[in-house]
């Protein structure tokens, strides 16, 4: 390289640049280490009701949540690197919820998936934690 009093600008901005690179090498390990860097955990919950009314009242319940939790765990070891599922019950009404939150624990988010209406389960588990929440709601 030449003598640095005769950098042109471009080969000056580039020398520059190496270095926040090499202090990220030096912590590449720790970095790695960090708690965003690791997988979210995501509790899974089904919401039903005592009594279904929509999509039918004869929807079979066992074998909707065994479909999803089916593909769920196809995801689940695709992407183990980013996401970790937890729990997979089904909440049928509001005395459910609380229970579910202290089993659950310290998540990181929280995947809700209608089986049918109405959803009694739906407002007191939106009110009972800030935890972000996805509602996926089949066709």
């Amino acid at each position: 390289m030449p003598d640095p009093a005769c950098w042109s600008r471009r080969q000056f901005g580039l020398a520059l640049c190496g270095l926040p690179l090499t202090a990220l090498a030096k912590l590449d390990g720790e970095l790695r280490s960090m708690p965003w860097n690791q997988p979210a955990t995501v509790a899974k919950a089904y919401l039903s009701a005592p009594r279904m009314h929509w999509p039918r009242p004869d929807l079979n319940e066992a074998a909707e949540v065994a479909e999803i939790e089916t593909r769920l765990g196809e995801v689940a070891r695709k992407h183990a690197h980013q996401a970790h599922f937890v729990g997979g019950e089904v909440l049928r009404g509001p005395d459910d919820v609380r229970p579910w939150l202290d089993k659950v624990g310290d998540v990181d988010g929280i995947l809700l998936v209608p089986l049918a209406q109405p959803t009694p389960a739906l407002r007191p588990l939106a009110e009972a934690t800030r935890t972000p929440k996805l509602i996926f709601s089949r066709p």
